[in-house]
């Protein structure tokens, strides 16, 4: 009988220890996306739909292709880039992250080399089913990213930089 008992206590301190875990991760990652620095990046077209996942888009990023020029062929699969604001809003890649402090408008972003190119920020945005024509007209991507160059997607914008899928009917 002490051994169901404990079994029992053992799973359930093991069930509220995940709880607790997933928990903290998602309060981070929701203090990051009302706390961290907005960062916008522009996009590349890329294909809304996949047949496993539902809608989503594949964001390709302007700056991935900035970032692979400047990375040797013998550079780790990952690192940080320093952007940089434009007059406009929009943020693009200054250099190579080579552990020195940021500039005042400078940014770090974290990115990954993968096979298909760069990866930033998972490298995709998705949405509800059926919504693809109000995501087609992206042309940036709104990222908040945090002190140490990890970010997140918050929002996908058009020409203007307005956020699109607002007037949604919920």
């Amino acid at each position: 009988m002490l051994k169901r008992v404990g079994a029992r206590h053992i799973c359930l301190l093991t069930l509220l220890v995940f709880l607790l875990g997933y928990n903290l991760a998602v309060a981070q990652k929701e203090r990051q996306l009302s706390a961290g620095k907005r960062v916008v990046l522009a996009l590349r077209p890329a294909d809304p739909r996949s047949l496993l996942q539902g809608d989503y888009m594949t964001l390709n990023f302007a700056l991935s292709a900035d970032i692979a020029r400047a990375l040797d062929k013998d550079a780790p699969g990952h690192g940080l880039a320093v952007l940089e604001r434009r007059a406009d809003g929009v943020d693009v890649f200054a250099r190579l992250h080579a552990g020195e402090e940021p500039a005042a408008g400078e940014t770090l972003l974290e990115f990954r080399r993968v096979r298909r190119g760069i990866e930033i920020s998972g490298g995709a945005f998705f949405f509800e089913e059926g919504q693809g024509s109000v995501y087609a007209p992206a042309r940036y991507a709104e990222l908040r990213v945090d002190t140490e160059g990890r970010a997140l997607i918050r929002a996908l914008l058009d020409d203007d930089k307005k956020e699109l899928g607002l007037d949604r009917k919920e």
